[in-house]
């Protein structure tokens, strides 16, 4: 319950952030065509986590928070003026205790950032007037902070003063800096006063993290206090459950889950009720403050409101309800992935599906800041015929029996086609097969040692609860041996990271690190999927993986050849939108039907394809091994004939 319920908090406080980088956004983009906030929150989020993960490559079975650096005494030139920190002059020639001072400004000198100090008043100093010296400037250097400061690690919302070199994002800066110049008056300012712009709402996007980090921090806290868990009583209950009109799937779920029958409708939600036991309303009123959208309902006694797909309703004085839609096929194939998970790991036993679904849902939403229709761009997948293809290719002069393992580098439970892949968000994920952040994956072998010790849990398991067909069977590639017994093996990775610039380059990195470093036992090859952009910026990081002895092929494909499977499929539409017979780059309506699918892949039709609105590049990347094996240009032209293929089959069917 607890954990539902700070997944409750995390996700407002994501909306809240959003909502204060769309005030920036209107405050300083009134003219533009790109003055709402999108793609400001997401981007930020992923290059945060990257930029953690990276930074300390520990084990992927521990969250980040716990692995990393809690504290600061460093001082942030934006972060701590804006709260007046306290802080102390290092001197180079002494060791004796340094006079606390409080810094209210900063000042910008050619070569150096100084710091404007002055004497912190503390408790009993007035009388003594140290208030009465005159501030001074003091390069930020030599200063560092009087208390340490917490980064207030979040699993959600990253610390972007942890991202180096600047402790800010990069992905802000050049995002707000692409927003500023599309405004229509773009004339009338210097590309340098841009640019200092965007440096201005970068830095206060940074201040709209951290106040937000620490506020979820204090609540998550206050709401532990009330937890019961010191012998009081619980003062509020979250219960959780599926609402559906679906026969499949109240057939598949009715034994073990809590559900509630549509009373008719096909349509299928998860439902959150937060309910007071208790008489004092002190923690009540807080709960409900802080949960409720900012915007003020309206109606009677039972007033809701509908913010970005969810419903809020305040039931009664003491009650909260909060309700999801989401499609019954997806709830099906998610419970076959949890199920197969629950069976292999005691650990997850004691967590129950539609509390795992509910934070994944809430975590999901939050990534996007409640808009996963217009974000749903950074979850687009590879089509599922399209990865078939790239995983059953015959492995040519490699034995037959040399087991195979396929690993998507960047998917979520919603999205991921194959049985093993990593995602962004491992506390949540990891009940749904993730194996963890791909950037806090060390090596070749260390992600061949997640799948093999997944494929035993999975083997030990089986005598006590029959896994799901389709998941880790012979089938789908999986080792069915361990490398002791099998001294060669085939590892094939498909790349296909969110489209952005930072997160790009980071993953071509990793990825020629664990070439470089892979064990001869294992051969590596590896489907790049990136946005085939002319910018400057865009085939500088390109040429640091094409230039490389391991790139094999390349080739760009257009948009109406390379349709992508929709990143908001898993969320119902709020308003059905008519096809466009020629899929015209525009989005289509989501399979709201309650079959079910395997957990391996995702339904594929027409209303599940979208056409993006840049190329795609395709690249295969392997090592020696693999392309003696299979070169890369064979494997590079199944790929694009199969693409193209199931693209023009789409459109035709649309017309």
């Amino acid at each position: 319950m607890q954990s539902a319920l700070e997944e409750l908090l995390r996700y407002r406080a994501a909306l809240a952030v959003h909502e204060e980088l769309e005030r920036l956004c209107k405050a300083h983009l009134p003219t533009s065509p790109l003055s709402d906030a999108r793609g400001l929150l997401p981007c930020a989020i992923f290059e945060g986590h990257q930029s953690l993960a990276a930074a300390t490559l520990h084990s992927f079975n521990h969250r980040d928070s716990e692995c990393v650096p809690q504290t600061r005494e460093w001082v942030h030139p934006i972060i701590d003026v804006r709260r007046r920190a306290d802080v102390v002059e290092i001197a180079q020639t002494t060791t004796a205790a340094a006079t606390r001072l409080r810094l209210v400004a900063l000042h910008f000198v050619k070569g150096d950032i100084l710091g404007v100090v002055e004497p912190a008043e503390l408790p009993g100093d007035s009388a003594a007037g140290t208030c009465a010296q005159s501030p001074r400037s003091v390069s930020l250097e030599s200063l560092r902070l009087a208390i340490p400061e917490p980064f207030y690690h979040d699993a959600l919302l990253p610390a972007l003063e942890a991202i180096e070199p600047h402790h800010a994002s990069k992905n802000l800066l050049d995002l707000w800096l692409s927003k500023l110049c599309g405004v229509a008056n773009k004339m009338h300012t210097s590309f340098n006063q841009k640019r200092k712009m965007a440096w201005r709402l970068t830095d206060e996007a940074t201040y709209i993290f951290y106040a937000a980090r620490k506020q979820l921090t204090e609540r998550i806290v206050a709401a532990q206090m009330h937890s019961g868990h010191d012998g009081r009583k619980q003062p509020w209950e979250l219960k959780v459950h599926l609402q559906s009109g679906d026969a499949r799937l109240l057939a598949a779920l009715a034994p073990a889950a809590p559900l509630t029958r549509g009373g008719g409708s096909a349509e299928t939600a998860v439902v959150m009720d937060l309910v007071c036991l208790t008489a004092d309303s002190g923690g009540r009123m807080c709960l409900r403050e802080w949960l409720t959208p900012s915007a003020p309902s309206c109606g009677g006694p039972r007033s809701s409101r509908t913010q970005s797909g969810m419903e809020w309703t305040a039931i009664s004085d003491t009650a909260l309800r909060v309700r999801i839609p989401i499609p019954a096929s997806v709830v099906l194939r998610l419970h076959t992935r949890y199920f197969t998970q629950l069976s292999a790991a005691a650990s997850v036993a004691t967590d129950s599906f539609l509390h795992a679904l509910a934070r994944l849902l809430l975590r999901y939403h939050g990534l996007c800041g409640g808009n996963l229709e217009e974000e749903s761009g950074w979850q687009a997948a590879v089509p599922p015929p399209v990865m078939d293809i790239f995983e059953h290719r015959q492995q040519g002069s490699l034995s037959p029996q040399c087991p195979t393992i396929v690993v998507e580098c960047f998917a979520s439970p919603f999205n991921a086609t194959r049985p093993f892949f990593f995602s962004v968000f491992h506390d949540t994920d990891a009940a749904f097969g993730s194996l963890g952040n791909f950037f806090a994956c060390c090596d070749v072998a260390a992600c061949v040692a997640a799948a093999d010790a997944s494929v035993r849990l999975l083997r030990g398991s089986a005598g006590a609860r029959k896994a799901p067909s389709g998941l880790c069977s012979p089938d789908d590639g999986v080792a069915a041996a361990s490398p002791v017994s099998r001294p060669h093996r085939l590892l094939r990775l498909e790349c296909n990271p969110p489209f952005d610039h930072e997160v790009i380059a980071a993953a071509f990195a990793h990825l020629l690190r664990w070439l470089e470093s892979a064990p001869s036992t294992t051969a590596v090859s590896i489907l790049i999927v990136i946005p085939d952009s002319s910018q400057a910026h865009a085939t500088d990081v390109r040429a640091t993986i094409e230039k490389s002895r391991f790139c094999r092929w390349v080739r760009s494909l257009p948009p109406r050849e390379c349709l992508y499977v929709h990143g908001a499929h898993h969320q119902c539409s709020t308003a059905r939108r008519t096809s466009s017979p020629h899929l015209q780059g525009r989005k289509r309506p989501r399979d709201t039907g309650g079959a079910a699918t395997a957990s391996s892949s995702l339904a594929v039709d027409a209303d599940s394809l979208i056409c993006l609105s840049c190329p795609t590049r395709l690249m295969v990347v392997q090592d020696d091994e693999a392309e003696k094996a299979c070169t890369g240009a064979v494997i590079g032209a199944e790929v694009c004939a199969t693409w193209s293929q199931l693209s023009h089959a789409v459109a035709r069917a649309s017309r």
